[in-house]
Order: C-alpha cells, then sequence, then structure tokens
C-alpha cells in the first residue's frame, strides 16, 4: 500500500514494521526513493511525555556514562482460553490477507494474529521494536553494539 500511495502522489505514514519481508522494505525504499513525497514510520513512544522526559534526563549527562541498557516486553499472550468467534460476512479476508499466504478463514489467525509468522515477525518486528526505536532516539543510537536474546515454544505448540 504504500508503495502504491507513493507511486499515486501521496506521501505516507505508516505504522511498524513498513514491510513483513526485506524484499517488500526495499520496494517501499525504491519508491520512496524515486518520489517527492515523504515516507513516516510511526512509533507513537516518541510523543509519550515520560519517554520525552527520559530523553531530557539522558542527554543532560545527568545519569553520567550508560554503559548498559536491557530491556524486556512480556505480554500474556494465551488470555482466550477458548477459540473466538468471528462473523465472517464482516470479513473481507483476502483483504486481511494482503501478501501472506492464502489461509482459509481462521478465528485464532484473524484476532490473534501476532501468534502466526505470515502476519509479522514475532516479538522483535511487533511491540519489541518499540523499545529498540526509544531507546535508539533517547540516546542518540543508529544502531546497538551488541544483543543478545533467547527464546523458544514452550507452551503455545499450535502456532507457525
Amino acid at each position: 500500500m504504500a508503495s502504491e500511495s507513493l507511486k499515486a502522489g501521496k506521501d505516507v505514514y505508516v505504522e511498524k514494521p513498513i514491510s513483513h519481508t526485506i524484499g517488500e522494505g526495499e520496494r517501499v525504499k525504491k519508491a520512496a526513493a524515486g518520489s517527492k513525497n515523504l515516507v513516516q514510520v510511526g512509533y507513537q513512544q516518541r510523543s509519550w511525555d515520560h519517554f520525552i522526559e527520559a530523553r531530557k534526563v539522558v542527554q543532560s549527562g545527568r545519569l553520567g556514562k550508560v554503559t548498559i541498557i536491557l530491556t524486556s516486553w512480556y505480554q500474556i499472550w494465551l488470555e482466550l482460553p477458548q477459540k473466538p468467534t468471528i462473523n465472517e460476512s464482516e470479513i473481507d479476508w483476502k483483504a486481511w490477507l494482503g501478501s501472506a499466504p492464502y489461509r482459509p478463514v481462521d478465528p485464532w489467525r484473524y484476532t490473534r494474529w501476532r501468534w502466526f509468522w505470515d502476519y509479522g515477525g514475532g516479538h522483535l518486528t511487533d511491540l519489541y521494536s518499540h523499545w529498540c526505536d526509544t531507546l535508539h532516539w533517547i540516546f542518540g543510537l543508529k544502531q546497538p553494539n551488541y544483543a543478545q536474546a533467547g527464546g523458544g515454544r514452550y507452551i503455545a505448540d499450535f502456532q507457525d
């Protein structure tokens, strides 16, 4: 949609992530480079007062030299004890799938899309990316010096 909007001469604001694949991202980048229009990827934390204040504190030097930053994002993913219900007649399933592979209508996929690789990149590209962006902004960083991650599938073994 971003590339098509640029072709139509529109400025583009998109929520993160800008794409599902590296190839999609490259196409948007190419479309933006060939356009006079703007593309902005949004992260709402930069607008929140407590993050703005944190940035001021860090940039003032009041904390001294910061040598390590630890972040995490935990969320209760399994709050739905039973299969959700949806009204299929109110959903344009093909449009909802977008560039994802075709699958039959599935209430779990529709209501808990974050569980499935077809629609997102897991915590790193979804919710956790907010923290990375916020820290880059607060500390004036372009990229981390080091990163460490761990994980596994311990409960929801039906996810793909």
